[in-house]
């Protein structure tokens, strides 16, 4: 049967490449879904976890992040490694109401090498009737040695005129979605998300103007981990646009340190004080 990726949007070159693996009996056992934030990677998990599910496959499915999100409301201390053993659990038992079991990793750059590890073992001698999905914005965040045991499939951004056969999006709000349908999504939908967004905007254009007041008051309003992950990768959009109009080597370097404290911050250090270190070195 013909996988239906109804739903996702553009992509045309991993629709046809997933396409042949599937109808080709072809399917690896793991996939890497690798490319920016918005642009379709969860979606095409789901669409496909749904194809091979051939009906209710709910029972047969492992959603990382809806776990993840469970284990932290219960106050576990390493909330990573919980999610990641009962996902190895649940990729240890036999399907219940469908040929496959699938899990899928979204956001796998969050994974600490150590869940890595523990993820790895499961890997090395993989069930036949499973599949394991990985979403990831840089594929090179995961272990080489789990790399090496699966297929990477490359997502692109998407094109102005794809993101706007969806949504009704301004040319200042494609220009700085950078091709992510979600995140275009998000602003839309939340007046208030919008404007938060310009102003951490404001913000990192005129960071080296900032004294350390203004500097930590940042860092106490984005304590939750989501709002620091969104504040951070902000910082990361202004920078590369600076990379971009004068090419200078500071601007690469802040990109650095931007990118470093967003990885301590998934790697679940508390984050006030992540984001109180690397404001002070700007």
């Amino acid at each position: 049967m013909k996988v239906d990726f109804k739903g996702l949007v553009g992509q045309t070159r991993v629709k046809d490449t997933l396409s042949q693996v599937v109808e080709g009996d072809n399917l690896p056992q793991t996939l890497v879904f690798a490319g920016a934030d918005g642009v379709g990677k969860v979606t095409c998990a789901k669409l496909l976890a749904k194809h091979l599910h051939q009906g209710d496959g709910l029972a047969d499915t492992f959603v990382f992040s809806e776990i993840l999100a469970e284990v932290r409301e219960q106050g576990e201390k390493s909330p990573l490694i919980t999610a990641t053993r009962r996902m190895i659990s649940f990729l240890t038992r036999s399907p219940i109401a469908s040929k496959y079991k699938v899990a899928i990793i979204d956001d796998a750059q969050r994974l600490s090498d150590e869940a890595q590890n523990a993820l790895l073992k499961t890997l090395e001698e993989p069930r036949e009737d499973t599949l394991l999905m990985i979403t990831v914005n840089d594929e090179t965040k995961l272990l080489p040695t789990i790399l090496s045991r699966a297929r990477v499939i490359k997502f692109g951004p998407l094109s102005d005129e794809e993101i706007r056969l969806v949504v009704d999006a301004s040319d200042d709000l494609l220009r700085m979605a950078q091709g992510s349908l979600g995140w275009v999504k998000q602003m839309q939908g939340d007046d208030e998300a919008w404007t938060d967004f310009r102003d951490m905007v404001d913000f990192w254009q005129n960071i080296k103007a900032k004294d350390v007041v203004e500097r930590f008051e940042w860092a106490s309003k984005k304590q939750v981990r989501e709002d620091a992950v969104q504040f951070v990768r902000t910082g990361i959009l202004v920078m590369r646009e600076s990379l971009m109009q004068d090419m200078k080597a500071q601007a690469a370097l802040d990109i650095l340190r931007l990118q470093e404290c967003l990885k301590q911050i998934e790697d679940n250090v508390n984050v006030r004080l992540a984001l109180e270190a690397m404001l002070l070195v700007f």
